[in-house]
């Protein structure tokens, strides 16, 4: 490499770093957490459900 090139090289500054790993750390795994794409749904009221499907019968309620 040319005085040239290592004067417009991007330093990496994680080359020259020395990082102190905990072991333990390694093997620690986060909390769980929700899936934001995953739908969570409250359980259904059957009477609610009931008058729904009437309601949608009887066209007083748009699919």
């Amino acid at each position: 490499m040319s005085d040239t090139e290592s004067l417009f090289r991007d330093p990496d500054p994680d080359e020259e770093r020395e990082v102190d790993l905990d072991e333990e750390a390694e093997f620690e795994l986060p909390p769980a957490t929700v899936d934001p794409d995953e739908r969570i749904e409250a359980d259904v009221d059957p009477l609610a459900d009931d008058m729904l499907d009437e309601a949608r019968g009887t066209g007083e309620l748009d699919r």
